[in-house]
């Protein structure tokens, strides 16, 4: 943006005001973060001079029991999450129930698994989502 924004007059002189800057001051800043700070108090207008702060992160989550939560991650309690063909249900925490490890798995034990791994994944790509809308 910096290169198609400004004309090589202008580019000179602001890599020019960088060098001085530095040089006066004895300072190492990278030339963007110093041309952010100059462009504001030189009332330069670019780009990034304001943020979108329009953006809402927050989502619907479905609860097992049919209500619906507004919030910006997924509530600490089951969801349904719609999977491509159908609804699936996520957990966040489950207790493994107090067998002995001598003891067989249920299909249960493996279902309750699956549902908290769904629930990591539902907050690994909501996590995701949020760092691409930064």
């Amino acid at each position: 943006w910096y290169f198609n924004t400004f004309n090589k007059q202008q580019l000179s002189e602001y890599r020019e005001n960088w060098y001085d800057c530095m040089n006066a001051k004895e300072l190492d800043i990278p030339f963007f973060t110093w041309f952010e700070i100059y462009a504001i108090a030189n009332n330069i207008n670019y780009p990034f001079k304001e943020i979108n702060t329009s953006t809402s992160l927050s989502q619907i989550w479905e609860r097992t029991d049919g209500k619906q939560i507004k919030s910006v991650h997924p509530p600490l309690m089951d969801i349904k999450i719609q999977a491509t063909d159908r609804q699936i249900i996520a957990t966040p925490f489950k207790i493994g129930a107090n067998l002995k490890d001598s003891d067989l798995v249920t299909r249960q034990d493996i279902k309750c698994v699956y549902q908290q791994n769904n629930y990591q994944s539902q907050i690994l790509y909501t996590i995701s989502k949020q760092i691409d809308n930064m």
